[in-house]
């Protein structure tokens, strides 16, 4: 969510705005579909993430190639009979949607129901909209490592931990963020697991306590991630992160 709000504060420093994609697979790999017939080609469920995973591989590379620079985040999901599908949430300039809509719409288009786009009509919230995605395919630990659903829906317990088991038996990633510079997540994390701070850290302490992942995008180019060569207890010289340097 804090990431979420990062995003979308800067979508609206940008003038920007968003819009939401639902990427579906054609019924030829669809086990048991819930409507129409049964045209499955016998296609495994974890051979049928690599179409998905392509296809928006080239999404992403027409979009560079076109220009288009956008931000957001990307959810997996599966149907009830375990066809995975994506949910996208682009931030993005408004002149770009005509171009964005060509380009998915030409890698999703072996039905007419493959690619669903919808622009933002002013009503909801990205983060909000995002969030519900977010809440119907995870969950969280407390402190005595009990497994729940994040959402407050007891009824979307059993969904959301079937997800999470397909998602793992199948190696699909639950989330993956779009248009954040490398490494950005790795320093936020590092910088929440740090018990102390030393004084030229303050400004980055402010930020992390204000929740303020936006304004960690804005320093990550300052922010260098030491990787030193070190001798594991097999006897190979591997890098490995031990820390934070800032200026």
């Amino acid at each position: 969510l804090c990431v979420m709000n990062a995003l979308e504060r800067q979508a609206e420093e940008r003038g920007d705005t968003w819009s939401f994609i639902t990427l579906t697979l054609p019924p030829r790999f669809h086990p048991n579909p819930a409507m129409g017939r049964n045209s499955w080609d016998k296609t495994p469920v974890y051979t049928s993430v690599q179409y998905l995973n392509e296809r928006w591989r080239r999404i992403r590379a027409m979009f560079a190639k076109a220009n288009i620079s956008c931000s957001g985040i990307r959810v997996a999901e599966a149907h009830e009979d375990g066809c995975f599908h994506y949910h996208v949430l682009l931030f993005h300039a408004p002149e770009q949607y005509a171009a964005i809509c060509r380009i998915v719409k030409s890698h999703f288009n072996e039905s007419d129901h493959q690619a669903k786009i919808e622009l933002c009509n002013g009503k909801a919230k990205a983060t909000s909209y995002a969030f519900k995605y977010i809440q119907k395919s995870n969950t969280i630990h407390d402190r005595n490592g009990n497994e729940s659903s994040i959402s407050a829906d007891a009824n979307d317990s059993e969904k959301v931990l079937a997800n999470q088991a397909l998602r793992s038996a199948c190696g699909v990633r639950s989330m993956a963020w779009i248009g954040i510079p490398k490494g950005t997540l790795t320093k936020w994390r590092m910088l929440g697991r740090s018990k102390a701070f030393p004084s030229q850290f303050l400004l980055l302490k402010q930020l992390l306590n204000k929740r303020d992942f936006l304004g960690l995008m804005n320093l990550n180019s300052a922010l260098t991630i030491t990787k030193p060569m070190v001798v594991n207890r097999n006897g190979h010289s591997i890098k490995r992160i031990t820390g934070l340097t800032f200026p």
